[in-house]
């Protein structure tokens, strides 16, 4: 197969998989399944190593995975330990596939364009059903939080439509010249459009993180092609609307002020057996943290291994006789506190690295994209366990994405300038 043939396919399956990562993961994984088939066939794995030591980044993805193998050493539930394994088996393969595909598979004008796709499908896909809930309950609640966002978890969706709007700006910025008015005109509805189902979507902490990348993201394209009236222009339209539709929602559908209250509710109730009633997603949030932080301090050092979490948790919850937790949860809600209490300290630690070292590294060779990408998954991890489901395929394919997508154009780059030396 030719070079050119072989990018082809590579391209179409990469855009199916990315299209169907908000709408029906099942098929994002039957695309890398097939990309790894078409890998294979291609004999692109006999120079991983060599890719692998060109890209020094994934060997952290592929080490943090590692640390969970050998997490399953000291762990008594084995069963839990390999469920875990396989979930996060896309932290390793998408580094080691990618690693090797052509440059030519990986335009980020297509890629951003297949998301922006995926993304306003199933938004349009979320508004039907929630029109349908509401011409049968004439309840308004069906356009907000989980009653709108069916089809994943609102946090997750909430991230790709970030992730959208963050494409949207990256593109205004940098091509608004030599773009058609169509495309201009386009760009701007899907910016005021991708924002409000944000707001729809509700998910607190991934609209904070949608409210601080904006800004951060177009003050830092402007910055490297000075282009600061732009971004400001920009930046002013978005934040205009994602504050006048947050105003407007908020009148009917308001979730903030509960988190003033519950952790008003959470120290003045600290230490007592709540009845189920008591717990709300801040409330069950800020009791999670607590009893989770427990279990860390025990099992600091090593954690208490990959697939013994849920155990440990269960039994901290019995000896605080929360029942509630006990019934309906089996993770802290923290990404960094879930490691740590698995992992321990080295866990947390590769982790970190795993989240800075691509922020860092792209921070100084201005390559905005991933570092305002890095900074919403981390924002969320603060209130979700991220790495598991929806999210680990979210960030490992995107990390994995921006990060040999840039390396790439680094290398052409410095292929160019060395040819015009000569």
């Amino acid at each position: 197969m030719s070079l050119k043939n072989n990018a082809t396919i590579n391209q179409i399956l990469l855009g199916a998989s990315v299209f169907f990562l908000p709408l029906w993961q099942i098929l994002s994984i039957i695309s890398w399944a097939l990309l790894i088939m078409n890998w294979i066939r291609n004999e692109n794995y006999r120079n991983v190593f060599q890719r692998l030591n060109q890209l020094p980044y994934l060997w952290f993805l592929i080490g943090f995975y590692c640390l969970h193998i050998i997490g399953l050493i000291w762990t008594t539930d084995l069963k839990d330990g390999l469920e875990d394994l396989q979930m996060k088996i896309v932290i390793l393969i998408l580094p080691i596939i990618f690693c090797t595909l052509e440059p030519k598979s990986f335009s980020l004008k297509n890629i951003s364009r297949v998301i922006w796709a995926s993304c306003f499908v199933a938004s349009v896909i979320c508004l039907v059903n929630a029109f349908n809930q509401y011409a049968i309950t004439k309840n308004v609640e069906v356009f907000y939080y989980t009653f709108y966002s069916f089809l994943l978890h609102p946090t997750y969706f909430s991230m790709y439509m970030n992730l959208a709007v963050l494409l949207v700006i990256y593109e205004l910025i940098n091509e608004y010249k030599v773009a058609s008015t169509k495309l201009k005109g386009l760009l701007f509805f899907l910016l005021i459009y991708f924002i409000l189902n944000i707001i729809l979507i509700s998910a607190r902490t991934s609209m904070a993180a949608t409210f601080l990348s904006m800004p951060i993201l177009a003050l830092l394209e402007a910055g490297k092609k000075s282009k600061l009236k732009k971004a400001l222009v920009i930046t002013g339209i978005s934040l205009l609307i994602l504050l006048s539709g947050f105003y407007e929602i908020t009148r009917n559908y308001d979730r903030f002020p509960q988190v003033s209250d519950a952790i008003a509710e959470f120290k003045q109730n600290e230490g007592k057996v709540m009845p189920d009633t008591y717990y709300n997603s801040t409330t069950i949030r800020l009791t999670l943290w607590q009893y989770g932080f427990n279990i860390y301090k025990r099992n600091w050092l090593i954690g208490v291994g990959t697939g013994d979490i849920k155990e440990e948790s269960k039994a901290e919850f019995k000896r605080n006789k929360f029942n509630y937790g006990k019934e309906h949860c089996v993770s802290p809600h923290n990404q960094y506190l879930h490691t740590s209490i698995v992992l321990g300290l080295p866990g947390l630690i590769l982790l970190m690295a795993v989240f800075l070292i691509p922020l860092i590294q792209s921070f100084k060779e201005k390559n905005y994209l991933i570092v305002v990408f890095i900074f919403i998954v981390m924002i969320n991890a603060l209130t979700e366990t991220i790495l598991r489901a929806s999210g680990v395929l979210f960030f490992s394919f995107f990390v994995t994405y921006f990060y040999v997508y840039y390396r790439n154009k680094e290398s052409d780059s410095s292929i160019q300038q060395h040819q015009k030396l000569k």
